[in-house]
């Protein structure tokens, strides 16, 4: 009886999402590892909605499918300019005059593309930023961001202890402050080796295989997860007529509050420490120049 009623106290409910919405605005709260024009938001929502646990899920898809359509369109107008350039080698006025509009939806193999396959958050480079602002109504982009990030990023490569390979508790400066050595990538912030750092307090390395593995693991309990709904939908005769993502959303749809029940044994303050690794796409290869351009145009 107790255990039940202790069990019970642990349920959380869902019954409805509630959405707000704000117009975009220049943010100056973010650090983007390229140029400034930050993406942010107005301080008021400009409207609110609210839907079913369903239909917030349909929602979700339906603007998923969006963004995947137009990152396959600029996935195939970069594939047409380097075929028409001959990757890069030659000069073609076609190239240069083909833009997102050139791209039909026929051009695109939208219904072939899972979209859970295939959609990830990437960032965004300084021109399709300046972009977004402008599409929102914004008039006067402030060009002091810009020199303020890279101050910003500038003071964030002074970090660390200045070992190299060795470190002495008694020379270096992260030991003597009481903590970690960390590592990030290659001797930065901190040069010293796993073998060679003597620092008291411990030191820290980041790991890409213990991020790989816990992202493979997440994949892998989200297809779990998918494949049990999929049997639920069979079971309920919902599998001859549905899919299995669409069985689950009409479940949702009729019974509109979910429960998730929490284990006696959580505790998220012993819970081990994630890892998060900042994914770059190839198109920050191309800042730099962005970067320039923008200069150019503030001036």
């Amino acid at each position: 009886g107790k255990r039940e009623k202790r069990m019970r106290t642990k349920n959380v409910r869902f019954d409805y999402v509630t959405v707000y919405y704000f117009t975009r605005r220049q943010g100056f709260t973010s650090v983007p590892s390229q140029g400034g024009s930050t993406l942010g938001m107005a301080n008021r929502h400009s409207c609110v909605r609210q839907y079913t646990l369903g239909e917030f899920a349909l929602e979700q898809e339906k603007l998923h499918q969006e963004m995947l359509k137009e990152h396959l369109k600029e996935e195939k107008l970069s594939s047409l300019k380097l075929k028409l350039t001959k990757n890069g080698t030659v000069e073609s006025e076609e190239a240069n005059t083909l833009t997102l509009d050139d791209i039909s939806d026929d051009d695109i193999d939208l219904d072939n593309t899972e979209v859970d396959d295939y959609f990830f958050l990437q960032p965004l480079p300084t021109k399709k930023r300046r972009a977004l602002l402008r599409a929102s109504g914004v008039k006067k982009i402030d060009g002091e961001e810009k020199h303020e990030l890279r101050a910003i990023r500038v003071s964030r490569e002074d970090c660390g202890c200045d070992c190299r390979i060795y470190c002495d508790p008694e020379l270096c400066a992260c030991s003597q402050a009481g903590i970690k050595c960390q590592v990030d990538r290659m001797s930065f912030p901190c040069g010293c080796t796993k073998e060679g750092c003597s620092n008291t307090a411990g030191r820290i390395e980041f790991n890409p295989i213990r991020v790989r593995t816990h992202f493979l693991h997440t994949i892998m309990k989200l297809e779990l997860e998918k494949s049990q709904q999929q049997v639920v939908g069979m079971e309920n005769g919902f599998a001859g007529e549905l899919s299995a993502h669409t069985s689950h959303l009409i479940q949702s749809q009729s019974q509109p509050a979910q429960e998730y029940s929490l284990p006696d044994s959580f505790d998220i303050e012993n819970e081990p420490e994630t890892a998060v690794m900042h994914l770059q796409s190839a198109e920050e290869l191309d800042w730099q120049v962005e970067d320039e351009e923008e200069e150019e145009e503030e001036e």
